[in-house]
């Protein structure tokens, strides 16, 4: 085994065995601290019946941000893209949680991811698709926007969100590797590790949330990763890459603001006609809607990562 698999094997089994540690932890203290998301019986954006708590995002974070820090240390990365990654992730993570317990407005909410965005810019963290430095600015910010509102909406049934995410992240790892950019692949790895071990927490019957906190994490989390591999392949075909690897949130995303659109309704106002919900009115179960969900994101991650590897294998 060469070094650089050794270390992300490492990066993945740490953030594994953590995630694994980690979240019944967050259980036990979103439950005595009263962080959970209780039933209504008189909102239909809520279809569980227990209170569940809603720590999933502080064990995600916690373990994926100390493997990824040290592997960007020993890897001497800028201390800037450092404290933009890790900073990022602090902040959406709490401004979720923030939202959770007192709930925030739609405008604030989007001042805050341009704010992430604005943040990853002046790392250098950005998409180098066009010769114009603001046109690529502006294409980070649309992607850090839609991508953390992508999960956020996603995140509407057991086990989804994260299940989802663990699939589109296996294939930015497979991409990353084979063109051998290591920070992607550590990133990717430690994501999709986090997410093996927190899924079973969060398969339905859920005992933890992810809340808007984990949502908006994995979404910043998501958009970091897609930022980095357009500012190392910066062509068509890298971005219709990863759009097809992130595209079963985007597209339903995308549905739902023409849905909205049409109906007069606000953009950030929620409804039960996404594409799962569909799929539970049809009849079939929590579970079999999520099996049937991760199979769509399993044929979007392969299409992309088919597209991008044109790029890559001769």
């Amino acid at each position: 085994m060469s070094a650089g698999m050794a270390t992300h094997m490492s990066a993945f089994l740490s953030s594994f065995l953590l995630s694994l540690l980690l979240t019944p932890l967050a259980i036990l203290i979103a439950r005595r601290s009263g962080l959970v998301d209780a039933p209504d019986a008189s909102s239909s954006l809520k279809i569980h019946n227990m209170p569940v708590p809603n720590s999933g995002g502080l064990a995600v974070a916690l373990s994926v941000l100390p493997t990824v820090l040290v592997f960007m240390h020993f890897n001497s990365s800028p201390i800037q893209q450092v404290f933009a990654i890790s900073g990022g992730c602090l902040l959406s993570l709490t401004l979720g949680v923030v939202d959770d317990v007192k709930g925030l407005r739609p405008l604030t909410r989007l001042f805050t991811q341009i704010a992430l965005a604005v943040g990853l810019v002046i790392a250098g963290i950005h998409a180098n698709l066009f010769p114009s430095g603001l046109l690529n600015a502006a294409l980070t910010v649309l992607i850090v926007v839609g991508a953390i509102n992508s999960i956020n909406l996603l995140d509407g049934m057991d086990g989804l969100a994260s299940g989802v995410m663990a699939i589109s992240c296996t294939a930015f790892a497979l991409l990353s590797y084979v063109r051998g950019d290591s920070l992607v692949v550590a990133l990717a790895l430690a994501m999709v590790a986090a997410l093996i071990g927190f899924l079973p927490y969060n398969f339905h019957p859920a005992s933890v949330f992810l809340g808007n906190g984990g949502s908006s994490l994995l979404g910043f989390l998501l958009a970091v990763l897609i930022t980095l591999v357009l500012s190392r392949t910066p062509t068509p075909a890298g971005l219709a890459g990863c759009l097809l690897i992130a595209g079963l949130p985007l597209i339903d995303t995308a549905y739902a603001i023409v849905r909205r659109i049409k109906a007069g309704r606000g953009l950030m106002s929620g409804d039960r006609d996404h594409f799962y919900d569909k799929l539970l009115r049809r009849g079939f179960s929590q579970r079999q809607a999520a099996f049937i969900s991760y199979t769509a994101a399993t044929v979007f991650a392969a299409s992309g990562l088919a597209v991008s590897l044109l790029e890559v294998i001769p």
